[in-house]
């Protein structure tokens, strides 16, 4: 009973981004990847772009690739949501790059399907696979950066090899994306790379 109120307790510490609860609640037992609902406290952490107490559950034990909802593990939640610290920080402690969630979502797509050029960045540093594909129609992260109309990770993603001439399950390259949606600044940048390879 003790250990499962330390345990609520704990959550609560952690959305609140108060670290002297975050320590009485690990001091009282709290199981520190202990879900409440789809969530362990590292990725609520992670959510909420919260990289000092991020590293205090990291060093109390908590699972980096731990995986929640939708098999989403706590890199994915940083990445998605843009939070750079934290993203570094989990990368630090080894979290999988590559790790996918369902329908094959990995950190560097979700970033890329919200136009996160920062945590994209860092991603592709850390060695993010540019030919990963997610769901039935088989999008890349340079798919979704077109499609979000994140110029700065489209360029940032040309720059470390994405394939510009990729094609969805219907035959849709990025540039057809972006002119879709309107995003004519993507449109002439990936124009300007395919011209620059004819070249």
């Amino acid at each position: 009973m003790i250990t499962q109120q330390a345990a609520s307790e704990l959550h609560r510490a952690v959305e609140a981004a108060d670290p002297d609860a975050v320590q009485a609640a690990l001091s009282a037992g709290a199981d520190v990847n202990g879900k409440s609902g789809d969530w362990a406290p590292l990725h609520r952490a992670a959510a909420n772009g919260d990289p000092a107490i991020a590293r205090m559950l990291l060093r109390a034990g908590a699972e980096v690739d731990q995986r929640g909802a939708g098999r989403w593990t706590p890199l994915h939640r940083a990445a998605k949501l843009g939070h750079e610290a934290v993203t570094n920080l989990l990368l630090e402690w080894g979290a999988t790059v590559e790790a996918t969630g369902i329908d094959g979502w990995t950190p560097l797509l979700r970033a890329a399907m919200q136009g996160e050029a920062g945590t994209g960045r860092i991603l592709i540093a850390a060695g993010a696979d540019l030919t990963a594909v997610n769901g039935a129609q088989q999008w890349t992260a340079l798919h979704w950066a077109a499609f979000s109309g994140s110029s700065a990770l489209a360029e940032a993603l040309l720059s470390a090899g994405a394939d510009a001439g990729a094609a969805t399950t219907n035959g849709m390259q990025p540039k057809d994306l972006a002119a879709h949606y309107g995003h004519h600044q993507v449109v002439e940048l990936i124009n300007a790379h395919l011209a620059g390879i004819a070249h």
